[in-house]
């Protein structure tokens, strides 16, 4: 593993600076509305897919379960939007 050498800069130095680049070093993080609403959309998933195996009881309630996480979402959305403060 001797050829192996720290970054130096190298071919990745061509990309820094350029625009349309993303910025990887820093993590991406969700906000808790943008979780509950894309909790929704997989419980809607696994609903369906569920309901489309033969199995009714579990598809149903995680369609139920979408559909609460999905208004609640909607609803804290729509406050959110309203209130016009912005988050940190």
């Amino acid at each position: 593993m001797s050829h192996l050498r720290p970054y130096s800069g190298g071919w990745h130095s061509a990309c820094e600076g350029k625009k349309g680049r993303v910025d990887r070093s820093a993590p991406q993080t969700q906000t808790p509305i943008q979780v509950m609403i894309s909790s929704a959309i997989t419980l809607f998933l696994i609903g369906l897919i569920a309901v489309a195996l033969g199995f009714g009881g579990v598809g149903s309630l995680a369609l139920n379960i979408g559909w609460v996480l999905l208004g609640i979402g909607v609803l804290l959305a729509i406050i959110h939007a309203v209130s016009g403060r912005r988050t940190v």
